[in-house]
């Protein structure tokens, strides 16, 4: 059995990339030690087993075994997730070959394949390392000069941007549930995303209609509403989402793509109230309570005074309620935070409409 490396964890690959791709068993030692080859202990063990001898001993060695296997496994499977991401691991980890088991047990863990699927006798091996390494890097390279296209072919709407900036005051206070919502909203919202796409996998933009925009509105805002997925969707893993409903549509006539859209949407409507929807009530109390205890009728005369009008009691009180009646507008349709500064243009927007 080789010695590849020592000292190799999950945030140094350096090990593994000098596996080469042999059919050769890998195995990770406690203390490091990333190895290929069989063991004198396995071969021993074979022969003991044969002869039916030192049971107790062979089954020891072999868990032994079994284990370092699956350590080399999974501290390769989380230097991936470091590396590359957690998307772009799991996408080269479907891609591998089929006959292929030695990731089995994670692949099962991540859904990529059922329980009863895995193959518990096979061992990860130096070409299934190899492999998975490479594809993980080249998704990796694909995937980002495919965001790069997309941006340039289709820039972010400075309403959609405001979703991604952890210091914009109108939205970095939102709840989770609602920033994913918007930014599936505002993606889905702007075509030239999805003409992206279809241009993308090499279909005819005439083929998307409502229909499969539909769709993929209703799927993505399922996704995000149902998942354990914790945190905020990246734009990236929108635009993986949106790339999968896209070909579920165009796997099917128009017409299927309607009656899903239909039918989500129904069984949305039909099911409790979700977080999303107690999170965007919340929303809107926050800010209609901090704008009815902004602008009232001296807050509207004294921005009045600022621009040089003089109001009467009755135009104040018209001023009030159209105000109110815009930010609660403005807050159910963009659901953003609205500040005192939105407050208090949106009142001189109002006095303008007077004179």
């Amino acid at each position: 059995m080789r010695v590849i490396s020592k000292n190799v964890t999950d945030a140094n690959l350096k090990g593994f990339e000098h596996v080469g791709s042999s059919r050769d068993t890998v195995s990770l030692t406690k203390k490091g030690t990333l190895k290929a080859g069989k063991p004198w202990k396995g071969r021993l063990v074979s022969a003991l087993e044969t002869m039916g001898l030192f049971k107790e001993y062979c089954a020891k060695t072999r868990l032994e075994m079994e284990e370092s296997n699956r350590h080399a496994a999974w501290t390769l499977w989380n230097g991936l997730v470091r590396k590359y991401g957690i998307d772009n691991a799991k996408e080269a980890l479907s891609k591998t070959s089929s006959s292929l088991h030695g990731m089995d047990g994670i692949k099962a863990r991540h859904g990529i394949i059922s329980q009863k699927e895995v193959n518990t006798s096979d061992r990860l091996t130096c070409g299934e390392v190899s492999q998975l390494m490479h594809k993980a890097r080249n998704i990796k390279y694909a995937r980002d000069q495919q965001m790069s296209n997309l941006h340039r072919h289709a820039p972010m709407s400075e309403h959609e941007a405001a979703f991604y900036d952890r210091k914009n005051m109108r939205t970095s206070r939102l709840s989770d549930s609602i920033k994913n919502h918007q930014r599936v909203r505002d993606f889905v919202s702007n075509k030239e995303n999805l003409r992206f796409l279809m241009q993308d996998l090499h279909e005819n933009p005439r083929k998307l209609n409502q229909a499969r925009i539909d769709y993929i509105t209703a799927r993505l805002l399922q996704e995000v509403g149902t998942t354990r997925h914790e945190g905020v969707f990246s734009r990236d893993q929108i635009v993986r989402l949106a790339e999968r409903a896209l070909k579920e549509s165009l796997e099917h006539k128009a017409s299927w793509s309607r009656m899903q859209a239909i039918k989500i949407t129904m069984n949305q409507r039909m099911s409790e109230p979700s977080k999303l929807s107690q999170d965007l009530i919340t929303l809107k109390n926050e800010v209609m309570d901090e704008a009815k205890a902004t602008v009232n009728r001296r807050y509207v005369r004294e921005i009045g005074e600022e621009l040089g009008f003089t109001i009467k009691a009755a135009q104040t009180h018209r001023v009030v309620k159209k105000v109110l009646r815009n930010v609660e507008k403005r807050v159910t349709k963009e659901h953003i935070y609205l500040t005192t500064d939105d407050f208090k243009q949106m009142t001189i927007e109002a006095l303008h409409a007077l004179y």
